[in-house]
Order: C-alpha cells, then sequence, then structure tokens
C-alpha cells in the first residue's frame, strides 16, 4: 500500500524564496517517497532553472506526538 501527496516547496535563506516548486508523489509503507515536480519561481540568479524539472527521494521521520510528517531527508536533483 502507498499514499499519494502533492505539495508545494520552498528552499529560502535570509533574503526570501531562493527556489519554489510543485510536486507529486508517492510514500511506502516503510516510509521511503520519491517525488516528481517542477520548478515554478526563482530569485533572479537562479531565473535559468524555472520550468526545470526536479525529483527527490528518500526517508520520512515522523512526529510521535502528531503523527504527521516531521523531516524529509534524502537527495533533492534539478535536471
Amino acid at each position: 500500500m502507498a499514499y499519494h501527496f502533492e505539495e508545494e516547496w520552498w528552499i529560502t535563506d535570509q533574503g526570501g524564496t531562493i527556489l519554489r516548486g510543485t510536486d507529486e508523489g508517492v510514500v511506502s509503507p516503510n516510509s521511503k517517497y520519491r517525488m516528481n515536480g517542477v520548478v515554478t519561481e526563482a530569485a533572479p540568479e537562479w531565473s535559468h532553472l524555472i520550468g526545470r524539472k526536479v525529483h527527490a527521494s528518500g526517508y520520512i521521520t515522523w512526529d510521535p506526538d502528531t503523527g504527521a510528517p516531521l523531516t524529509a531527508p534524502g537527495t533533492f536533483r534539478i535536471e
């Protein structure tokens, strides 16, 4: 059994958004995830990445109190 998800993601620093995008993915029962998406917004120096595909995979750690995702360390790749 797998769980499907859609999300928006942001990479930020003190000055605001560096990159932003959307993705869709799947989480397996052992908490392994993978997703595919696209860069939709970028700071001026990264604007050449708008429209590029993104891929990520890793494992979700869960908050023991709420059951919500806590972190999702893994690999994030932009083509």
